[in-house]
């Protein structure tokens, strides 16, 4: 089935958002701000720093707050896209500490981890991507006819300068021959401009940066499938309206600048889409729904039947149709969040051969449509389905969530009943060094209430029987905030909510 798509690009002062839809489906989001710094794609000159000579390795300063991780076999762009991808990298390295090296970023930093960079420098155009520093000529999988295969292959080979090596994308076929030679020449000046540029700067330098969000968009996601592209900025329809004009691709008619007052994503039915983007449960049309659980090492996406219960049919039937439903859904979701790493995907068992082979069948189906790599392993004796995703950039959450500070991430918090207890810890350690004649301890709303239940009741009657223990509700704390004050005086100035435990 032909996917048509619309790409909507939304500018303010601080950010660019881009949202594509297929067939009316929210399908890929991407956030740019300008205050956060763009790394992916980025050449440096950088300082190697220490050479792991066991891992063929290497950590170098590029000037960020990390030193990045170089690996010897990384690129940019991913082999296995390639229909012919024996490419002669380099398998050991040839540096040591102190050598002023030319790198480029492939990986963001994720967590604690440093940038991941590589010496094999890339440089994407439109209809193919250039490798000044491996020589070889490479053809997109996606391209499946072989007679435009070979018309693709001999463009290149007789237009392209020796010793460089040369990607065609799957856009390709789609763009006239003159487009693709001018992209070639556009591409052999870039390189020399940044080999000059390397040669002037000073180490730990930027010396390229790829384009910003909206022409990185016009580059890769322009295609025939797009019925209409809408903005709300003047100065990105102008720059697109530029590549339109020299593409074949897609018609400048397609292009429309919006003059609404109202937000645009909110006219066009994005906003709320975008609201929904990063909820832990998402809902089947059939009434079934996804738990998609994060964890640092991977991603955990659980099936569950929910309110479906079939139309009469077999239990097995049932459970089929649901998780049909749900490879769909999870191939949008994986895309649309920019899930990448390792991804396990419990699917609700099913009994039948058949039925799990055409499961992996539909998954398949529908991840082929990720501009993303992605790569089905298969379903393990537990019924678990393992895929992998290309990780190039963090996902989406990482731009539009900070992470809980009452929770650090975990998504639970300490139970009531917990930090009463821990307050009775306190007050123990507190007696039994200090020995004050009264303590005001000042607490969540909640925490009061669960002590004036008979929480410390016995203590109080026992052990604590001579002290003057007083609670303070502040509804502005969280639950797991407290604060115990010793008072030393024997007149206490307290406020009008405060109560004697005992």
């Amino acid at each position: 089935m032909i996917r048509k798509s619309s790409i909507f690009i939304d500018v303010d002062s601080s950010s660019v958002r881009v949202a594509m839809t297929e067939n009316n489906e929210l399908s890929e989001f991407y956030i740019e701000s300008s205050s956060k710094k763009k790394l992916v794609g980025n050449i440096y000159k950088g300082v190697v720093v220490n050479v792991l000579q066991g891992m063929q390795a290497a950590f170098v300063d590029i000037g960020l707050e990390k030193n990045a991780f170089l690996y010897v076999g990384d690129m940019i762009i991913d082999r296995s896209e390639l229909d012919n991808h024996v490419i002669n990298i380099p398998e050991k390295l040839t540096i040591t500490p102190g050598d002023e090296i030319m790198v480029q970023v492939v990986k963001d930093e994720v967590g604690t981890k440093g940038a991941r960079i590589s010496s094999n420098i890339s440089l994407p155009g439109r209809s193919i991507v250039m490798t000044p520093t491996l020589d070889f000529l490479g053809v997109s999988r996606k391209i499946a006819d072989e007679r435009v295969r070979e018309k693709l292959t001999k463009i290149v080979q007789s237009h392209a300068p020796k010793g460089c090596g040369y990607i065609i994308r799957t856009v390709a076929p789609e763009i006239s021959k003159k487009e693709i030679i001018c992209e070639i020449k556009k591409l052999q000046k870039l390189w020399e401009t940044i080999n000059q540029n390397f040669k002037k700067a000073r180490t730990r330098e930027l010396i390229y940066t790829e384009g910003d969000l909206i022409s990185r968009t016009v580059r890769d996601m322009l295609n025939t499938n797009i019925e209409q592209i809408v903005t709300n900025s003047k100065e990105a329809y102008d720059t697109i309206s530029e590549h339109l004009v020299k593409s074949l691709a897609v018609c400048a008619d397609k292009l429309e600048l919006y003059s609404g007052k109202t937000d645009m994503f909110k006219a066009y039915g994005i906003r709320q889409k975008i609201d929904m983007l990063l909820d832990r449960k998402v809902w089947l049309k059939s009434g079934g729904y996804l738990i998609i659980d994060k964890t640092e090492a991977l991603t955990v996406i659980d099936v569950n039947s929910g309110k479906y219960t079939g139309n009469g049919t077999l239990l097995e039937d049932t459970v089929f149709e649901v998780n049909l439903e749900a490879a769909a859904e999870i191939a949008r979701q994986i895309r649309l969040r920019n899930i990448g790493g390792i991804i396990v995907i419990d699917f609700i068992d099913m009994e039948l051969i058949e039925h799990k082979e055409r499961l992996l069948e539909v998954l398949e189906e529908h991840v082929s449509h990720d501009r993303t790599k992605c790569k089905i392993l298969g379903m393990t004796r537990l019924g678990l389905v393992e895929l992998t995703r290309k990780k190039v950039r963090n996902d989406i959450s990482s731009y539009i969530q900070d992470e809980c500070t009452m929770c650090h991430g975990s998504g639970r918090i300490l139970s009531v009943a917990s930090v009463a207890n821990k307050i009775r810890t306190d007050l123990m350690d507190l007696f039994a060094t200090l020995n004050p004649p009264a303590v005001t301890i000042t607490v969540n709303p909640e925490i009061t209430a669960k002590i004036f239940s008979g929480f410390f009741s016995k203590d109080c009657e026992t052990i604590w029987s001579s002290k003057r223990i007083y609670m303070i509700s502040d509804e502005h704390l969280s639950r797991e905030i407290y604060r115990i004050q010793v008072e030393k005086d024997r007149i206490l100035s307290l406020p009008d909510n405060a109560r004697l435990v005992y």
